[in-house]
Formats: C-alpha cells, structure tokens, sequence
C-alpha cells in the first residue's frame, strides 16, 4: 500500500476500531484519556456550542494543540481544536471556531488540516465552511497528499466535486507518484473516477 495510503488507513483503523458499537459518528470525546479538565480540545469534542463560546470569551487559544484521539497505550494525536471539530462533523463548533480566530491552515504533526480531516470523513458542508474561511486545497501532507485525495480515497464525490470547483489540483501527485485519479481507479472508486476523468479530458 502506498505511504500516504498507509498512514490514512492506519489513521482511519485507530478512529474506526475505538468508536462505540452502534456509534454514527467517532465520538472521540468518549475515548480520549488525557485530556485536562476545562481544556477547549474537550469543549469542542463534547460537541456544546455554549461551553466552546464561552471558552473563547474567556481568551481560550483557538490554535492550542490538543489531543485528539489516543490509541490506549500511550500514543496520542494531537491537532488543533478546528481538526477535531472538522473530523467529527460539529459544523456550528466549526463555525464558531472560526468566527474566534481559528487558522484553517495548520497542519497537524503528519501535514493534515481541518480540511483533509472533514473531506476524509465526507462533511461537505464542513469543507465549504473552511474553503470561504481560506482553506487551501492544495495543503500536502507529509506523504504529498492533498485532501482531494483524500476524499478520493474515501470515494467521497461531493467533496471531491467541490474541491475540483474550489481550486484543487487534480495533477498533484503523491510521494508514490499517484495522482487522485490513479488512486479512484485503483480503489475502485467509480463515481470519483468518472469526476476526475472529465476534469482531465
């Protein structure tokens, strides 16, 4: 599997494999084990508008890294507030993170921003949200991976229709040499592909 697949995948196993039976989104407040109390990281993961806001009146650092998820056995992944709230879909969290001076662009220790995080999870109103606030689709991970990938990956057509109508360059290719297209035709993602090759021809 290629690098940037990989840690996608193992990513993406981590969030999958610690999410509730039954369970329609990651609630990742419910498996985080070290976070402080009154941290805005927890405000935001606990999905409450009202204690996010507050947390922001009270000069809260909308940037702070935080931890966003742990493997249980003492590996963490850190981002910032607007990552978690992205991944896990809080649109009016987002929205009032952004409203409080959260930066779209930051990247995440493996090169991801908010946006790969909502286009890997399909939140297309999310990723709308953060490209009107700035975001740059052209972001590459760590790997070369661009969130149009991602959402590729995912097989996520929205999203990846949006991002192609937003900017993203559909001829990047990864640190494997694999363009989104190659990698919806590999995947077998056939909605994608047909997107992707109208965009090239």
């Amino acid at each position: 599997m290629d690098t940037f697949l990989r840690q996608a995948y193992l990513m993406d196993r981590l969030v999958h494999s610690l999410r509730p039976e039954g369970s329609a989104k990651p609630a990742l407040a419910r498996r985080l084990t070290s976070h402080r109390k009154g941290d805005l990281g927890k405000a935001v993961l606990s999905g409450s508008v009202p204690r996010v806001t507050e947390f922001l009146r009270q000069g809260a650092n909308p940037n702070a890294p935080t931890v966003v998820a742990s493997d249980g056995r003492g590996k963490e992944f850190r981002g910032t507030p607007l990552m978690a709230a992205a991944a896990e879909g809080l649109t009016d969290i987002v929205t009032v993170l952004l409203s409080g001076g959260a930066r779209v662009n930051d990247v995440d220790p493996r090169g991801w921003t908010a946006l790969h995080c909502a286009a890997e999870e399909g939140y297309e109103t999310i990723c709308r949200l953060l490209l009107d606030s700035g975001a740059d689709p052209n972001v590459r991970t760590a790997q070369s991976g661009t969130a149009l990938m991602v959402a590729t990956l995912k097989g996520h057509a929205g999203v990846v229709k949006l991002l192609l109508e937003r900017g993203a360059d559909a001829s990047v290719r990864d640190s494997s040499g694999k363009s989104a297209l190659d990698l919806a035709r590999k995947y077998g993602r056939s909605d994608v592909i047909s997107i992707l090759a109208r965009r090239e021809g």
